[in-house]
């Protein structure tokens, strides 16, 4: 009896691996600078940066990331500061990704405005060619296997 449960317990384990493998886990924000949710003021003499470090426990997973300001509502044109894709490096935590958003250069006026950092585990999917997006983030939907996370910090633009 004992010969006949050993099969039994190997292919049972080989499935519970194989399922651990096929689980595809979400992107992380591994750190930022400034913080999250911290009020940035650009303009003359206060260029920063926006830092954000991206990690994927899957390591063979391209990683999407998007800088958004006024998103998802706001009918700011230029919604899309910035876009990055990060392709596998082997390891959990990626290279950071930097942005140093100018208030003119994007066409927006004084006082506070969202920025979005969004990265995704999947390509974000393009309204302009046909494909579905949810209403509600017409920017960085992702397929539905896909997964995302998102950053955001109050821009103050004096």
């Amino acid at each position: 009896m004992k010969g006949l449960l050993a099969p039994v317990v190997l292919a049972l384990a080989a499935c519970s691996g194989q399922e651990r493998e096929s689980v595809n886990h979400p992107p992380f924000i591994a750190d930022t600078s400034p913080a999250e949710g911290e009020i940035v003021t650009f303009g003359p003499g206060n260029d920063r940066d926006l830092m954000v470090n991206v990690g994927d426990e899957d390591l063979t997973d391209h990683l999407f990331m998007r800088f958004l300001v006024d998103y998802p509502t706001g009918n700011n044109p230029k919604q899309l500061l910035r876009q990055v894709e990060f392709p596998p490096t082997g390891m959990v935590v990626r290279s950071l990704v930097f942005s140093q958003p100018n208030c003119r250069d994007l066409g927006i006026g004084p006082g506070m405005h969202r920025l979005v950092f969004s990265a995704a585990d999947r390509r974000f999917l393009d309204p302009t060619a046909g494909e579905a997006v949810d209403p509600d983030a017409p920017l960085d939907s992702v397929a539905e296997q896909g997964h995302r996370v998102r950053v955001v910090w109050l821009m103050n633009c004096p």
